[in-house]
């Protein structure tokens, strides 16, 4: 009987460099800690803090390294490639991490359309805004809860991912004072605009911009018409909301003239 040989799977480049830079990266931690150790206790108190530090950075990359190994980088099929895994190059300092707030509860950022109509993924994996603090604000009568949701990253690929992203600035942003200022109503209708515009096509961005007769459209970039027509659906919107407001009050005014 012929023996079968059991077949290993086969390891992409990718993850080969990877593991090349993860034991790299392990042979240097190990000389910074033989290098604190054979430090004089007393007089090399700034070499010892310097190499302190290079020992935190190089701990950094190593956790980043061995999460991007965790990480699904295929679809389901197992052909294509569907995120990248998390180089050296894309990680920040801590110190240089940034976090992201929308206001709901919480919101998935899968990918959006760039200005040429292709698909831009996120790099490493789906991001997701979680919730992070309420606020209830008082008008007169009326009271309004906010929710307020965050993503923090030190990761340089995904902070320009987000900043690029169509909604950024619209439905969330990396400054907290610009989210939490806009009226509830009037953020409301912006993401609502954001959204809407964010599934619409470079043809039909130019067309929306042409049937609005934007002045200069022909020459503006897509992002810029974009925000252009995102202005134009949230006076839109405004304007709906106060006529329906009216005809409320038309009908209640009614009502009570029948009493």
């Amino acid at each position: 009987m012929s023996e079968t040989k059991a077949t290993l799977p086969k390891i992409s480049e990718e993850e080969k460099e990877l593991q090349k830079q993860n034991r790299e990266l392990k042979r240097q931690l190990e000389e910074a800690e033989s290098k604190l150790m054979s430090v004089d206790r007393a007089p090399e108190v700034k070499e010892s803090n310097e190499t302190l530090a290079v020992m935190e950075n190089l701990r950094i990359k190593l956790e980043a390294l061995e999460r991007a190994q965790q990480v699904q980088t295929y679809t389901v099929d197992g052909k294509k490639p569907k995120y990248r895994t998390v180089m050296p190059e894309d990680i920040l300092p801590t110190e240089e991490s940034v976090t992201f707030t929308a206001r709901c509860t919480n919101k998935v950022i899968p990918g959006y359309l760039d200005q040429h109509g292709r698909e831009i993924l996120c790099p490493h994996k789906m991001i997701m805004l979680k919730f992070a603090a309420s606020d209830i604000r008082q008008d007169g009568k009326e009271q309004d809860i906010i929710n307020f949701c965050t993503y923090s990253t030190h990761l340089k690929s995904e902070i320009e991912f987000l900043r690029n992203h169509p909604e950024f600035g619209y439905t969330f942003s990396d400054n907290m004072n610009e989210v939490a200022g806009h009226d509830p109503k009037e953020y409301q209708f912006r993401t609502k605009a954001a959204e809407q515009i964010g599934s619409m096509s470079p043809e039909s961005v130019v067309g929306y911009a042409e049937m609005l007769r934007v002045p200069g459209w022909q020459s503006m970039s897509n992002k810029q018409l974009k925000g252009i027509i995102l202005d134009h659906l949230v006076k839109e919107f405004k304007q709906q909301a106060n006529d329906l407001q009216d005809k409320l009050k038309e009908k209640l005014l009614s009502v009570d003239q029948l009493k």
